[in-house]
């Protein structure tokens, strides 16, 4: 009989300690690996620069032939330094919005080179054919420099912080994001929790809580380790939709590592919930020699 009102408890304590693992484990993860910094470098790690300065050239052979103006009065003045510089100001612009609640307000800094090399084609076209430099002349050099600025901006918001700060998603990720601490620290509480209440309704058998804590390790990283291992093997993050290469690149990568870290992590709990079991069944075996030697003795 004690043992019935022992087992159910404990059945049921270790089946929620089993879902507070997973969440303290997805959580934990998440906070680590999704940061501004750990974006940056993993950026640099996938040369997102490198597709970012393909893309703008690209973007301007083709409007060559609509404006008029040659690609190389942009690309000329577009180096990877400074398109990596920008978009790692993108990135942490990103997360600080996130962080804070606010609005993502990034603008490229200003690239003197690039201005100079517009200010000297309109200059020299407007020479060529006679054109007045006056107002209408210095709108369209302003209005230039602008589209050009907002399309660096464009190119280089690798994880379309704009797009989602438009659209109001930033916004409601943001109040998850900024909430990200307290919550690991209601799961963690909670995994505290139901490990002190197994230890209380198994205080006349001790050896049970390691049983149960590693059972409900064991089976929380069996549940997180199969999906983790489905979504890496299936190149499921590959049917991402926008394939601009550069948003393609960062959003895929940043989610097959955040499930590579995700699956390690379960790896782990099913290690500390293989040592729980060994360690009960030792303990156990032990216990029970120990009876053998005193009803031998009696």
């Amino acid at each position: 009989m004690n043992k019935i009102s022992r087992y159910i408890p404990s059945l049921i304590i270790s089946v929620l300690l089993v879902f507070f693992l997973l969440g303290t484990t997805a959580v934990t993860t998440a906070d680590i690996n999704i940061t501004g910094k750990y974006c940056v470098r993993l950026a640099e790690a996938n040369q997102v620069h490198s597709k970012i300065m393909t893309g703008l050239e690209n973007n301007y052979k083709e409007k060559s032939n609509s404006t008029g103006i040659p690609a190389d009065v942009y690309t000329n003045a577009l180096n990877e330094d400074y398109i990596r510089k920008a978009m790692d100001d993108s990135i942490i612009e990103g997360f600080n919005a996130l962080s804070s609640g606010r609005e993502y307000s990034f603008v490229p800094e200003k690239n003197t080179a690039l201005e100079e090399s517009i200010d000297n084609f309109f200059s020299d076209y407007a020479d060529s054919i006679g054109y007045e430099k006056n107002e209408v002349y210095e709108s369209k050099l302003a209005s230039a420099k602008s589209d050009t600025y907002k399309t660096v901006k464009n190119y280089c918001d690798v994880y379309k912080f704009s797009t989602m700060s438009s659209h109001g998603v930033l916004s409601k990720l943001s109040v998850i994001y900024r909430h990200r601490g307290p919550v690991t620290g209601a799961f963690l509480g909670g995994i505290i929790l139901f490990v002190l209440l197994l230890i209380i309704v198994n205080l006349r058998a001790k050896k049970t809580v390691l049983y149960w804590t590693g059972i409900s390790a064991l089976i929380s990283g069996v549940i997180g380790i199969i999906p983790s291992i489905w979504l890496i093997a299936t190149r499921f993050f590959d049917s991402f939709t926008i394939k601009q290469p550069q948003v393609f690149t960062a959003f895929t990568s940043l989610m097959y590592n955040v499930t590579k870290a995700f699956m390690a992590v379960q790896i782990a709990c099913i290690a500390v919930g293989v040592v729980l079991l060994v360690l009960y069944a030792v303990i156990c075996g032990k216990c029970k020699i120990n009876e053998k030697v005193d009803e031998k003795a009696l």
